[in-house]
């Protein structure tokens, strides 16, 4: 019997580093015999098997505005991470193994489901700094193992949770080492991109959102400029690889702002014939330098370069730099370490991995800092280290930048090769054994729902939890020292709870809904297991089965 792998992904046609990754991944066990393979595309749509070639079973989780269920998924934004269809193509495909490598809050809620006892749980969190919060931790021990994009991640979560957790290996992201290749044109490159061929280049490729230091690396790169011999100086640019409009930095701003703003160049895409070219930052939409329609526009996520085109573009660099107060993996950096590119990075969370193993330059911590929204330690970069080692680079001869490269290049062959990170999967995936005699059981595991009439007055929370967790909790695999329980121990002392800005009553009656609520939930997945006729039909659960009536939603 095959084994059956549910890999639930951001979607495998989004070139995204968490889509590069689950696509390189899913290509691979798809072409297993060994091996029954599905995705569950928390941003796929109905009719993307056809339009992506897409060869396995195939899960979409998301609707169109004019689907009669739009206005629900738009209910919790957690719907976008696949929420409200989890379980039930948990109950369509029962996997063996549900496979994640994405976000802590993008995944958490599998760990809760009510059929979690019928599969084994693979995760792959970003841990990009640290501490990690406790609720995270507390779905990480939850899983049955453990995967990290880098060492600094593994070391991070081994630490917190006092080795406890089920570690398996380090399985960074690797690079198509036949895409991303040193190309000896590059001065033709510089040409096509209508870049000086000449031209030095320190380039960044970073998604525009707060964590990325853009205004910190403009200023950084006006300090480089002053301490250039002026002829040097007048053939290097900035080139930032990035999108705008997104949810992060105003361009408009920061290059308004700058005295070397028209030494700070852009990727454009034109949307009229397809050229693509660096130019100083002309907003978001502005004239194409070959067809001259003003069609071109950065290029973002959802419309990003091909990978041949991409490679073309940090070609052109001559060092690539990443600056960013933390990150969970920093994908381009391993790229731009295969095209043969100097890296500099920071010597912070995952961008440690990248100085050990690639040996790329390390620029100094300058400031450490709590993060309000996520409680982590984040940090500044050493302005001053910066601007040193930048400089330095940019003031040796090419042979010795080259040279330089040819080891990078060499480093990212050795660390960073897709055919060893697959096959580092597949060894766990085949020791772990199938749950499919347990997904087949025909007697229905039923609890009954918790008698408030029948539970004593208890001023101590503890005791009432505990009494619980005997009668019925354990049954639900909470554990009693779950983040869940201790939390619910801990507003029933205080009697209240605060969310959203909001303060309201947190009562016994509260914490015994919140069970009996947990147990409907394993009731009816019970119910629906061993008798799946009673499921209500589903479009997208008919599309991933091949059934022809499935709207087009």
């Amino acid at each position: 019997m095959k084994k059956k792998i549910l890999v639930c992904s951001e979607a495998t046609k989004i070139p995204s580093g968490f889509g590069v990754y689950n696509k390189r991944l899913l290509e691979a066990l798809h072409k297993n015999p060994n091996y029954e393979v599905a995705e569950f595309a928390t941003y796929g749509f109905i009719g993307d098997k056809e339009q992506f070639n897409i060869p396995w079973k195939y899960y979409p989780n998301a609707v169109q505005k004019d689907h009669p269920k739009f206005n629900e998924h738009n209910s919790s934004p957690e719907n976008q991470f696949g929420r409200w269809r989890f379980d039930r193509v948990l109950l369509d495909f029962k996997p063996d193994i549900v496979i994640d490598i994405r976000d802590y809050w993008m995944s958490y809620f599998q760990g809760n489901s009510p059929l979690r006892r019928y599969f084994k749980w693979f995760l792959m969190p970003t841990v990009d700094s640290s501490p990690q919060k406790e609720e995270w931790l507390d779905t990480y021990l939850n899983a049955d193992l453990v995967f990290t994009y880098s060492d600094w991640g593994r070391e991070v979560l081994a630490k917190q949770t006092s080795n406890t957790i089920k570690f398996a290996e380090t399985v960074s992201p690797g690079v198509n080492l036949n895409e991303f290749k040193i190309e000896n044109n590059k001065e033709d490159i510089k040409r096509a991109l209508a870049l000086d061929p000449e031209a030095i280049v320190l380039g960044t490729i970073m998604r525009n959102q707060k964590r990325k230091l853009y205004p910190e690396l403009i200023r950084a790169f006006e300090k480089i400029i002053d301490r250039l011999d002026p002829k040097i100086a007048e053939k290097t640019i900035l080139y930032l690889h990035t999108s705008y409009p997104d949810a992060g930095w105003d361009f408009i701003d920061l290059i308004k702002n700058s005295k070397v703003g028209n030494k700070i160049y852009f990727t454009y895409v034109c949307k009229n014939c397809g050229a693509v070219f660096a130019s100083p930052f002309g907003d978001s939409l502005q004239p194409c330098y070959k067809c001259g329609q003003k069609a071109a526009m950065m290029p973002n996520v959802s419309n990003g370069l091909d990978t041949s085109v991409l490679a073309k573009v940090i070609n052109a660099f001559s060092i690539y730099i990443q600056y960013a107060i933390c990150e969970g993996f920093g994908m381009p950096q391993i790229e731009a370490a295969a095209c043969g590119v100097p890296v500099v990075t920071v010597d912070y969370s995952a961008m440690i991995d990248v100085i050990n193993k690639l040996e790329a330059t390390s620029i100094k911590v300058g400031s450490y800092f709590k993060e309000l929204e996520t409680s982590a330690i984040r940090v500044y970069p050493c302005e001053t280290d910066t601007i040193n080692k930048i400089v330095d680079l940019i003031n040796i001869p090419n042979v010795m930048r080259n040279k330089i490269g040819l080891k990078t290049r060499e480093l990212a062959e050795q660390h960073y090769n897709w055919e060893n990170i697959i096959q580092t999967w597949i060894k766990y995936i085949d020791e772990t054994p199938s749950t499919q005699e347990m997904w087949n059981s025909k007697t229905p595991l039923l609890l009954e729902k918790i008698d408030k009439s029948k539970i004593p007055n208890h001023n101590n929370a503890y005791e009432l939890a505990y009494i619980l967790y005997q009668t019925h909790l354990q049954k639900l695999n909470i554990n009693i020292d779950s983040y869940w329980l201790l939390r619910s121990v801990q507003l029933l002392q205080k009697g209240f709870v605060f969310e959203r800005n909001e303060t309201r009553p947190f009562t016994i009656d509260n914490f015994i809904d919140t069970i009996n609520g947990i147990i409907d939930n394993h009731n009816v997945a019970e119910m629906a297991r061993v008798n799946p006729s009673i499921l209500v039909e589903e479009d997208y659960i008919n599309y991933a089965n091949g059934i022809k009536n499935a709207s087009k939603n």
